[in-house]
């Protein structure tokens, strides 16, 4: 089989895990920055209409979210292949379909914008503001739906490091716009929207010099269009697109359903504990990206003892992280809230966000397998039941809310339930399923985390009543502290001692020469 050079070994996976840590922290530190910010100067209920927004952009774009990860697939695997000319056409296919799907995606966003004061809260006085805000969200979405194949290059090519790059530069940008807008106009939730039109053609600008720079045997032409391989990508993205909508209703409805459910009120309280959990799914999905090419590769060359290694090292790597990450939160979670959104009810905040974060603790051992789905190209069941777990969410939400008017807290606990189920459950069992492994083959990692989160928490619990957070300072020291140990504890139990003495070892080594 003719390979390509792919930088698959394990530096390259080092340097791309070490270069999204970074960019993710960056982008954290900057949203922990700007996100109270926005809330006391815009008011919780008009910046709830940014992150719903996002919602209604992302079930816009599932089409193409869909076709550019299927895309990502055979371009890649049509790389390693040494296929050159099909890698060519797929790429070129993906390019115009997502010219012709970001066409038709301009009506259905313009009724919005005019008409979003008729299916939603919005507060008399921010109308004409959060109108303007959509028009400026939903014009980079349309920039970054019509041009996302070009961030096929750094996937296909396992250069993850230099999309973190853009991130970071991008996250930088962020930053300066918000300080320079919001410093020197008045406040107003429209800003929001600019930085996030800015960005999008920034972050354009980046991938296509990427492309050009990492696939340079790839000439992207409307010519190179092949109507075979769009059918083929839409055959294979169809059950993606479903999947993708399923999660979408299954995670990230419950904003939408706050707000028309309960009012703006409730859905801007809301808005402010899922601050958290997207910061944990952004974190998940960045370590997945890292494995995913690693992930793709092994699949193409027929390597499946190496697929099945590299899926469990994913397990391991994402749980240990994420894992000591949400065990020391749940632990300081009303403190957070007290320092972060003074205003609020702390404790219910903390109580809201915890049933929100609950299922991230089983998805970071698990997020992996289901791009093992689309690698394998078994997406078809998968689809099926994430899209029934997403319309029972709405289903079940609905019918409790109008029969017991159980407040707010009926949103996160069903969606918890349902997404437990689905990612605990159904998706290691497929996982094992499709590879033809013992059905615990993938929970080892999970199990492992769960015995390191009891005694981190309850050692973290307990030292918390030995001090009173009444500043970041104390909070961010003692959270530091509570992260090390953390840390030590998920590093052994997930690894293991003479993995980790290997690991040091070999550090060492490294520093030494």
């Amino acid at each position: 089989m003719k390979t390509v050079n792919n930088n698959i070994g394990k530096k390259q996976v080092s340097i791309n895990l070490i270069a999204n840590i970074v960019s993710f922290s960056a982008n954290l530190i900057i949203s922990f920055v700007l996100t109270p910010f926005l809330i006391n100067t815009l008011g919780k209920e008009t910046f709830s209409f940014y992150p719903i927004a996002n919602t209604i952009v992302s079930y816009m774009s599932v089409l193409t979210t869909a076709m550019n990860t299927i895309a990502s697939r055979y371009v890649t695997i049509s790389l390693v292949n040494g296929k050159q000319e099909e890698a060519t056409k797929y790429y070129s296919s993906v390019l115009t379909s997502n010219l012709l799907i970001s066409a038709v995606l301009f009506i259905p966003m313009i009724l919005v914008v005019i008409f979003i004061d008729r299916f939603m809260e919005v507060p008399i006085n921010s109308v004409a503001a959060i109108k303007t805000l959509y028009a400026f969200v939903f014009s980079a979405a349309l920039i970054n739906i019509a041009a996302s194949v070009f961030g096929i290059a750094t996937f296909a090519k396992n250069r993850i490091d230099l999309r973190s790059l853009r991130e970071l530069i991008t996250a930088a940008l962020r930053l300066v716009l918000f300080v320079i807008l919001y410093k020197l106009l008045p406040p107003s939730i429209v800003y929001v929207g600019i930085v996030t039109l800015a960005v999008a053609i920034v972050n354009i600008i980046f991938q296509m010099k990427y492309s050009k720079m990492l696939l340079p045997e790839i000439k992207l032409s409307f010519r190179n269009t092949s109507w075979k391989h769009t059918k083929e990508l839409l055959a294979s993205s169809i059950w993606n697109v479903i999947n993708s909508f399923g999660n979408t209703l299954l995670a990230g409805m419950s904003l939408i359903l706050a707000n028309i459910f309960y009012g703006a009120t409730a859905s801007g309280s809301y808005s402010i504990i899922q601050t958290v959990p997207q910061f944990l799914n952004g974190a998940i999905i960045m370590l997945v990206g890292v494995f995913y090419p690693v992930i793709t590769y092994k699949y193409a060359q027929n390597d499946k003892k190496g697929l099945i290694d590299e899926l469990r090292k994913a397990q391991r790597t994402i749980g240990f992280i994420t894992g000591a990450t949400i065990t020391v939160f749940s632990a300081l979670a009303s403190d957070f809230f007290s320092l972060w959104t003074p205003g609020e009810d702390s404790s219910y905040l903390a109580m809201l966000s915890l049933l929100t974060i609950l299922p991230h603790f089983i998805i970071g051992c698990m997020w992996s397998l289901t791009n093992l789905n689309v690698v394998m190209n078994r997406v078809k069941i998968p689809a099926m039941f994430t899209l029934s777990c997403g319309i029972l969410n709405i289903i079940i939400s609905y019918v409790i809310f109008k029969g017991f008017h159980p407040g707010l807290i009926l949103l996160p606990v069903v969606s918890t339930m349902l997404q437990l189920m689905w990612i605990g459950i159904f998706i290691p069992l497929y996982a094992c399923h499709n590879l033809g492994v013992k059905w615990n083959t993938f929970y080892q990692a999970v199990t492992r985390a769960f015995i390191c989160a009891v005694p981190v928490f309850i050692i973290v619990y307990k030292l918390k009543n030995f001090f009173i957070f009444d500043n970041w300072y104390k909070f961010i020291l003692f959270g530091g502290c509570s992260g090390i140990i953390a840390l030590v504890i998920f590093g052994v139990g997930m690894f293991g001692r003479k993995e980790i003495k290997n690991l040091l070892i070999n550090i060492f080594k490294k520093v030494r020469k």
